[in-house]
């Protein structure tokens, strides 16, 4: 691996590593709205608190996304860069699946709910709205969540080690 491309690996692994802790941190935020184990909002909140957590949740989701979209990026020049074949390179493609997983996800959650939330986050007033659509978000893809995460791992943990990797004999 020449230095470019191992500078370029470094640069990805950091990059989503950062992608990771931010979505972690927004989806643990998300959930700091409600009662353990329900849809319900905490009772213990007030209205002062509920106008700081609405605006760390849309705060930590613009980070994720601009973190996001420049993984995005860094991974796609990663690929044109390395000319890695994909056969014999078992990571990559796992990675490159995994990613367009991401992506998908990604994309069906800013357009469905995320640009709602966030302009009601930095421009509307209404607490309730906000509420619906984090419940509708967290009921229609609560599954996918934990598996969005644990795919960013995935992609850092392939990065690392590199398995499934076959020699050119």
């Amino acid at each position: 691996m020449t230095k470019d491309l191992r500078t370029l690996n470094n640069l990805f692994i950091g990059l989503i590593a950062l992608y990771g802790g931010a979505l972690l941190s927004h989806i643990l935020s998300v959930f700091a709205f409600f009662e353990p184990g329900e849809l319900i909002l905490n009772q213990r909140l007030t209205d002062s608190d509920l106008f700081g957590m609405f605006y760390l949740v849309g705060v930590t989701k613009n980070l994720a996304l601009f973190l996001g979209a420049l993984s995005l990026l860094l991974f796609i020049l990663f690929i044109a860069k390395s000319r890695l074949n994909l056969r014999l390179n078992g990571w990559l493609f796992i990675s490159v699946i995994l990613f367009l997983f991401i992506v998908s996800f990604e994309i069906y959650s800013l357009i469905k709910y995320d640009i709602k939330m966030i302009n009601q986050v930095f421009f509307g007033q209404e607490y309730d709205l906000r509420f619906e659509i984090i419940k509708n978000k967290i009921s229609s893809l609560s599954a996918l969540i934990p598996i969005h995460f644990f795919s960013i791992i995935a992609i850092f943990y392939m990065f690392i080690t590199r398995p499934f990797t076959k020699n050119e004999a």
